[in-house]
């Protein structure tokens, strides 16, 4: 999280734009929002990853339950999993001229578990048509949630330690639409965007962020203490 809130960021904005009196409180967070929305776009930062918990439909419909209806903001999923206790598996994202193409109406063809989908706007569709309610577990990454100043006024950015970059950012925007394009150019070149691959304050940020210091690439697992290590598919034992 960020640690100005709305309020805040939009005072520096009105500073750094020298207390402009043609500009207004609802512009600023225009302007903050579209800084949000140009981070975004840059990358995927690790404080927007999230998980999100859905579930398939059963019905009388089988045109309806193909359908998993997706959260608000959901940027990208990362994996989908079908939870049916040790019959849960990953579901497979297929590209929707291919899923289209292959299984043009899922709901003419016989239920079962779920092993396909692909994204379509706010929604997954599944094949085959699920046969029982299932949950589907998904890793996701996110968009910002986008300032309110009504509704929100000490709202603080979902990005971390990156007000600075916003408050640039938007800056930048302001200076160039009032007929500023050097300050803006001067901001712009400060985050990093004037330049690729992308370096300056987003650059450094970007790079931060991919750290991995702890990652293990392996599956090793301590079978000593791991109870009925035999019902674990991923443990193998030699004889």
């Amino acid at each position: 999280m960020g640690f100005l809130n709305l309020t805040q960021l939009v005072g520096e904005v009105q500073a750094s734009l020298l207390n402009r009196t043609d500009l207004s409180n609802d512009r600023c967070v225009t302007a903050l929002n579209f800084a949000q929305t140009t981070i975004s776009r840059a990358h995927d930062f690790k404080e927007l990853f999230s998980f999100f918990t859905g579930s398939t439909q059963f019905t009388g419909n089988s045109f309806n339950d193909k359908f998993v209806l997706l959260a608000p903001l959901i940027k990208h999923i990362h994996t989908a999993v079908l939870i049916d206790g040790t019959n849960s598996r990953k579901l497979v994202e297929k590209p929707w001229r291919q899923f289209d193409k292959t299984w043009p109406m899922p709901e003419a063809l016989g239920r079962s578990r779920p092993q396909v989908y692909s994204r379509w706007g706010p929604s997954i569709i599944v094949y085959p048509v699920p046969d029982a309610v299932y949950p589907v577990f998904c890793r996701i990454s996110t968009y910002p949630r986008p300032f309110n100043l009504t509704a929100g006024p000490l709202a603080v950015s979902d990005y971390e330690w990156k007000d600075d970059i916003i408050l640039k950012l938007a800056c930048a925007y302001l200076w160039k639409a009032f007929g500023r394009p050097d300050k803006a150019d001067d901001l712009f070149n400060e985050v990093g965007l004037n330049h690729k691959p992308i370096s300056g304050l987003l650059g450094d940020a970007i790079r931060q962020d991919q750290e991995r210091p702890d990652l293990e690439i392996n599956i090793d697992v301590d079978t000593a203490n791991l109870g009925e290590y035999w019902a674990n598919p991923f443990i193998k034992v030699s004889p």
